[in-house]
Order: structure tokens, then sequence, then C-alpha cells
């Protein structure tokens, strides 16, 4: 037999099936979803918040002006950012050699070049009649903000 095209019924297609309204489970899977980003996001800025003294400290050195007084400042700001870091009782005695070993310990920060450390525990007490070299004060304020970046 010969099948002929009047003989052959067209497909019928099913209706396309709506994503709307969802399952409820879609709607509590939304729902967890929301709450999990609202909880980062405040996460993120309590962060945020919790380091503005980072980021004051980083906007106070790239304003130091390079003059004789700029270790003694430097040293002032690093200070205070190592004490808001890890308490008073803790860094406010260090001075000289202990004060730059602190700094360069593994467990605060393990990116401080030893040649900044030695400007930073000598330079500060020394009288200075000429000017300071400005590549050290430059490599100085990098390597210090970094510690202030990455210190723990």
């Amino acid at each position: 037999m010969i099948i002929q095209d009047q003989d052959i019924n067209n497909v019928i297609e099913p209706t396309s099936v709506s994503y709307w309204p969802l399952q409820p489970g879609w709607y509590i899977l939304i729902a967890i979803v929301i709450i999990v980003l609202i909880l980062v996001a405040w996460n993120r800025y309590k962060k945020w918040l919790k380091n503005a003294y980072k980021r004051d400290a980083i906007k106070t050195i790239n304003s130091l002006p390079n003059d004789a007084n700029f270790f003694f400042q430097l040293n002032s700001i690093i200070k205070a950012v190592a004490i808001e870091s890890y308490g008073r009782n803790s860094v406010a005695s260090l001075t000289g050699k202990e004060w730059t070993s602190f700094l360069a310990k593994p467990e605060n920060c393990r990116d401080l070049n030893s040649k900044v450390l030695k400007s930073l525990e000598s330079q500060q007490y020394q009288k200075h009649d000429s000017p300071i070299d400005d590549l050290i004060i430059t490599a100085t304020k990098f390597e210090s903000i970094n510690w202030i970046k990455k210190h723990k």
C-alpha cells in the first residue's frame, strides 16, 4: 500500500510549558539566595568599616611632605595602625630595634624590606640638615603602605 500526503496527519505539538507561577520550592530557593546575598553584603560592609583606619593611614602617608620630619611622622602613623590592630599593651612601648623587629615578624607581615626597616629605625632620630633622598622616601612610603594593607 502506498501512503499519500492526505493520509498523513500533522504532528500535534503540545502547548508550551509556562514557568509562571513558580512552584513553592523555587520561592524558597530564591529567598535563601537573597538572604545569603544580604549576609555577604553586610559582612563586607562591616569589614569595610572596620578597615577605615587603614584607608585613613594610607591617605595620610600619601600626603606626607618629603621633609626632615618624614620618618618621624611615618613612624607615628605606622605605630598608630599597629596599636589599632594589635593593641596598645603589645605595641606602644616598642622602640628602635624592638619596633622594627616587631614590624618584620612573619606573622605581622613578611613584605617589609630590610632597607626600609633600617630607615625607619635610624632616620627618625637623626638630624637632617640636607634633604633626604626622594628614592628612599618613595620606597619607604610604598613599603609602609603595603605593610598597612597586608598586616594581620
